[in-house]
């Protein structure tokens, strides 16, 4: 996990966890494991009779993908050459060009990847003109190679060739402009003087403004309307390409078949009950007789109580020693399994926290501001994770570092007992003010792989309106909702003040 990136807001209800599972090319398959404890202040009335396990996993998805491959630009564009020329070449070899079609979502995926890191390295750690000027020279290349791509004589009847085809150019030029803006933006926000630099993103922006003209491309513009379609194809090239990402899994209720067993054990233990009561009462009074009859209802009474008691016990037993899902992860041809996992959600007890676990919640905070300390009701959501590594990377040919697990939860059930999120405040100038009211809920998240145990804590601070921010006290980093900055001019002045290394914008 990337100890500072783990946990992002998604929405104003919304927060996400995110965890890497790696491929490991020396052992068949490795173990993971990841529990999160949520430690929710009691007055929210969120807990074992107020919230089940059914609740959780309404509030809870799981997104399961590989992770992106990481490539350079020089080797991404060499790459896309290749595939174009294959493509060129096997025009009437459908099951070689489906190949090449599953390659070029791949390369798409890793541009768009490498332009994100790219951005982030060039604000943490400086603009180096010499680097800027490369990746510029690159995204020419690229631009080029592109343009072959369109130029590639495609059969009217193979519809799924075009749309990629035509996706692809869209996608990347709509990419490119979205980062080189970004860029662009950030070189503006420096004392220093790029004018060099930003003259040649700009030209390049234009070139990429122009080729979506050319092309019949919808391009950003003042009309809102225009603007509105652009978005919803982004969003909707975003899934078409990322889907090749994602793989085809298999899901099932754990421990069913135990729980019948253990339902039948309990049906037989009442029905021993019943036949003993009978044959007692028989013998004693015989038959057709009011007695006999009397002891049949009663026996036939206490059998179902019998009955439903021991069900309910042998519940709580299976509860603590079995999942609630078991899930099996395939490639999204179903043929090769990467992945076995594993998982439940259980209220546990203080008494049964590990020691690391209780070190990391009350970590740097004062026990006279600890809610620890007056109550909390805690959650703890296990997740068990086999990666099967071979499979993996004989199916990608060693091209894939892995899976990445995207777990989203939903907090809306947590707000519905909260107060007013505004409360008044009385100064001596007789000036009211309003202040937040506030809950804190924390997050400790144990991770643990073959050779390595870590642990991670973060803080939800909410409001009646949802999640205003996450602290992770560890960094002294505040992650807030996007409206948080909607008064400053961009993000990159934050990085020019300092502040953000304290605050971090929400993609």
């Amino acid at each position: 996990m990337n100890k500072k990136e783990f946990i992002k807001i998604t929405s104003p209800n919304q927060f996400e966890i995110r965890a890497g599972y790696l491929a490991n090319t020396k052992k068949k398959k490795i173990d993971y494991s990841i529990n999160i404890y949520l430690f929710l202040p009691t007055n929210l009335s969120i807990n074992e009779k107020t919230y089940s396990n059914e609740d959780f996993y309404n509030d809870h998805i799981s997104y399961i993908r590989l992770i992106t491959p990481k490539n350079e630009l020089g080797i991404l564009k060499n790459k896309l050459k290749g595939l174009v020329m294959g493509l060129r070449a096997n025009m009437d070899n459908d099951s070689e060009k489906s190949i090449l079609k599953h390659e070029v979502k791949l390369v798409v995926c890793s541009y768009i990847s490498y332009l994100r890191s790219f951005i982030d390295n060039l604000v943490e750690k400086g603009v180096k003109p010499k680097r800027v000027r490369v990746l510029l020279k690159r995204i020419k290349e690229f631009d080029e190679i592109k343009k072959e791509l369109l130029l590639l004589k495609v059969k009217e009847d193979d519809v799924k060739l075009i749309h990629l085809i035509q996706s692809t150019a869209e996608y990347l030029s709509l990419t490119t402009q979205n980062y080189l803006f970004k860029l662009n933006m950030y070189l503006k926000s420096l004392d220093e003087e790029h004018n060099e630099l930003i003259n040649s993103v700009l030209s390049l922006i234009n070139e990429e403004i122009m080729f979506c003209k050319e092309n019949d491309f919808p391009i950003i513009s003042s009309d809102e309307y225009e603007n509105e379609h652009v978005i919803f194809r982004y969003s909707v090239f975003k899934k078409y390409f990322y889907s090749v990402l994602y793989l085809y899994h298999k899901r099932k209720e754990d421990g069913k078949g135990i729980k019948e067993f253990y339902y039948a054990i309990a049906a037989g233990i009442s029905m021993v009950f019943t036949t003993v009561v009978v044959f007692a009462t028989q013998k004693e009074y015989g038959n057709f007789t009011t007695s006999f009859f009397a002891a049949l209802v009663i026996s036939y009474m206490f059998k179902d109580r019998l009955k439903e008691a021991y069900r309910h016990y042998f519940d709580k037993k299976i509860h603590t020693k079995t999942y609630d899902f078991k899930e099996k992860i395939f490639d999204n041809e179903k043929r090769s399994l990467f992945a076995f996992i594993k998982e439940r959600m259980r209220f546990i007890d203080k008494s049964n926290l590990p020691e690391d676990v209780v070190k990391t919640r009350v970590k740097g905070i004062p026990s006279r501001l600890s809610t620890w300390f007056l109550g909390e009701d805690i959650i703890k959501y296990e997740k068990s994770v086999t990666l099967y590594n071979k499979n993996i990377q004989n199916y990608y040919n060693n091209t894939v570092n892995g899976i990445h697990n995207i777990m989203r939860f939903d907090v809306s059930k947590f707000l519905k007992k909260m107060d007013s999120p505004k409360v008044p405040l009385y100064r001596v100038n007789n000036n009211s003010l309003y202040g937040d009211k506030v809950y804190h809920v924390n997050i400790v998240i144990e991770f643990k792989s073959e050779d390595k145990l870590s642990y991670h804590k973060a803080r939800l601070i909410l409001n009646k309106n949802g999640i205003k921010r996450i602290e992770l006290p560890e960094y002294d980093k505040k992650i807030f909702r996007k409206n948080r900055f909607r008064q400053e001019k961009n993000w990159f002045t934050l990085k020019k003040s300092g502040l953000l290394k304290r605050y971090k914008r929400v993609e």
